[in-house]
């Protein structure tokens, strides 16, 4: 049996300087960014072949082998991870990477996400008009996120006006797999409260993109974070606040996140 090394601790601890996690809560409460937080879980449907891949038919996965369930409403800060010259040298400079921070109660895995709710970003994607009610990312008309609206004011024929913007461009294909009729949100098409595109104006008019046809769109959406890295619980410590003795208590977790379109296909 080797040696035990036990140090010897002071019999009496000097002044301390606690956290102070209600000034931190509070601040979280106040400054943080409203989010929405998904958990991540791998799909039981890949056990169900001999390859042990996910079931393309799948309902739940649509073929991707994971899904996210149990959304709820978090407070979040963030502060953009700076590149530096350490951080290029070990690899680690990713566009779309912040640092979030948790309240300690809620604890992310890898591969959770989580959506901003109030911010948006702008998203260009080309995809094909298909027949159906669920089609790519589980989106009844294929877009990767739920279109969302910006509302601005903007200059309008020399008058401010007050502006809801979904859509800021759209363009289909025409004969031969060329570039054809540019659309117009309002008048070839609208935006459900879903974030769906809805044809029907479009589909009246003869100018939506047939089935099987192809179109590009620029749109806004929220942005959406995947976690990379498990929560740094070494920031866990002893707390000594009113009591004779201190506690172990979490602290609020902090994580590193990606922008998932940088890391989904």
């Amino acid at each position: 049996m080797g040696m035990t090394l036990q140090p010897v601790y002071p019999t009496k601890s000097l002044g301390r300087a606690d956290f102070d996690i209600k000034a931190y809560m509070s601040a979280l409460k106040d400054k943080g960014y409203h989010v929405t937080w998904e958990q991540h879980a791998e799909c039981p449907c890949s056990d169900a072949t001999d390859d042990h891949q996910p079931l393309v038919t799948c309902p739940v996965c649509l073929g991707r082998g994971e899904y996210w369930h149990t959304p709820q409403d978090a407070r979040v800060l963030m502060t953009r991870f700076e590149y530096s010259e350490v951080s290029k040298n070990i690899g680690e400079f990713m566009p779309g990477a912040v640092y979030a921070t948790f309240a300690p109660e809620q604890l992310p895995g890898i591969r959770d996400r989580f959506t901003l709710q109030n911010s948006v970003i702008v998203y260009t994607e080309t995809l094909e008009r298909v027949a159906g009610t669920t089609q790519a990312h589980g989106r009844p008309t294929g877009t990767r996120y739920p279109i969302t609206s910006r509302t601005m004011t903007l200059n309008v024929a020399g008058t401010s006006t007050e502006t809801t913007v979904h859509v800021t461009y759209m363009r289909k294909n025409g004969a031969g797999g060329y570039p054809t009729t540019e659309l117009t949100e309002g008048t070839d098409f609208t935006i459900d409260a879903s974030g769906d595109i809805v044809w029907t104006l479009g589909d009246a008019l003869g100018t939506a993109p047939a089935v099987g046809v192809a179109f590009t769109i620029t749109y806004f959406c929220n942005p959406r974070y995947m976690v990379l890295d498990y929560a740094h619980v070494v920031r866990d410590t002893h707390i000594k606040e009113k009591k004779p003795t201190s506690e172990y208590t979490a602290m609020p977790s902090n994580m590193l996140a990606r922008l998932d379109l940088y890391l989904e296909n």
